[in-house]
């Protein structure tokens, strides 16, 4: 049994937990391993250690150098890279530098970065930085949207779509629900955007409530900050005493329960990326709430024409344009089906 090294972002979000299952799955035969400071639940081949004192211990006595992730490596014969924005587009250049060299080259091993993206607004010194340090040297490379391939394009450089495209979900009877992705703009954007982004939630709320459809407010990730969103709309919509009724689902490791959830509705209106994703798998109508440029080149690969909205200008967005026009806007994703699970054609010849 072929021993693999997992890296991906491990904290119990629905959109990454949904890839590195998708992953698991895919190879059986294969045992995987990966470090989080997170505890994490457990797939059937996925070992998640879970033991932050060693962790620090082993940072301390290497003075920074390796760290428990490194030892687990040691045992692999492979590692997959999996995730979304996952080349620190939050950090400085020398950050990104002292990271990718820990996590990729102590010590090396033959890798493979699959379902990513490029942040398309950093500095040149950003993207030689990754061509660099990954793109050089891992076996392969598949994004997820065209702007990050073409930025790196390379003979072991791919692009396939999102590789949650390649679910689907049996098809439900019309509900009338719409269901909102809530999201902590204060983490991903500024803490005035949230108070704009929360008010104009309960606009669309209230809209919604009028044209008779029954709304959940839905969190993704609470390490991320949906659920504190959450509570802090209900607590408005209290304050108002619209007297509306409103659901909630928190997802807490379920995604069985969690993508029920959302195929039950026929309306999403999606702060979180693969709420969006999700949305368009499935068949529903979707109301993306974009807040960074991955969202908003996804849309363009997949020429969707409906309804979006940015967060940067959320304040003025008019919330009589949620007419029956617009939601009843569906995109068809059946060929993105197949070509999202191009992201494994290199791993299944080195895992299956």
């Amino acid at each position: 049994m072929k021993t693999v090294y997992l890296r991906g972002y491990l904290v119990q979000n629905l959109g990454d937990d949904l890839f590195i299952k998708i992953l698991v799955d895919r190879y059986p035969n294969c045992k995987f391993v990966a470090y989080s400071s997170y505890k994490y639940k457990h797939f059937n081949n996925l070992k998640v250690y879970n033991m932050p004192f060693i962790n620090k211990l082993i940072r301390i006595i290497s003075n920074e150098k390796f760290n428990l992730g490194n030892i687990l490596k040691r045992k692999c014969s492979y590692m997959v890279s999996i995730g979304g924005s996952i080349f620190y587009d939050n950090d400085d250049v020398f950050n990104i530098n002292k990271k990718i060299k820990n996590e990729y080259y102590r010590p090396f091993l033959h890798f493979s970065v699959i379902g990513s993206n490029i942040n398309g607004t950093r500095e040149p010194m950003y993207y030689k930085l990754i061509e660099d340090l990954i793109l050089n040297k891992a076996d392969d490379v598949c994004f997820r949207d065209k702007l990050s391939y073409n930025l790196c394009k390379s003979n072991h450089v791919r692009y396939a779509p999102d590789i949650v495209f390649s679910l689907t979900a049996p098809s439900v009877s019309k509900s009338n629900k719409v269901l909102f992705s809530v999201i902590d703009c204060s983490k991903k954007m500024s803490n005035n955007i949230q108070v704009d982004y929360e008010n104009k939630l309960i606009e669309m709320i209230e809209k919604f409530n009028h044209l008779g459809y029954e709304i959940t407010l839905m969190s993704f990730c609470e390490y991320e900050g949906d659920k504190k969103s959450i509570v802090s709309i209900l607590k408005k919509l209290d304050e108002k005493e619209s007297n509306i009724k409103v659901d909630t689902y928190f997802y807490k490791g379920n995604l069985e329960e969690a993508l029920n959830i959302i195929n039950n509705h026929d309306i999403i209106v999606g702060g979180r990326f693969h709420a969006n994703i999700l949305g368009l798998a499935f068949n529903k109508t979707i109301i993306p709430m974009i807040y960074s440029d991955k969202m908003e080149n996804v849309l363009t690969d997949i020429k969707f024409e409906g309804l979006s909205i940015d967060l940067n200008s959320i304040k003025s967005f008019n919330v009589d344009n949620l007419n029956k026009g617009n939601l009843n806007y569906h995109l068809n994703t059946d060929n993105l089906k197949d070509e999202s699970k191009q992201h494994f054609e290199f791993l299944d010849n080195i895992l299956k």
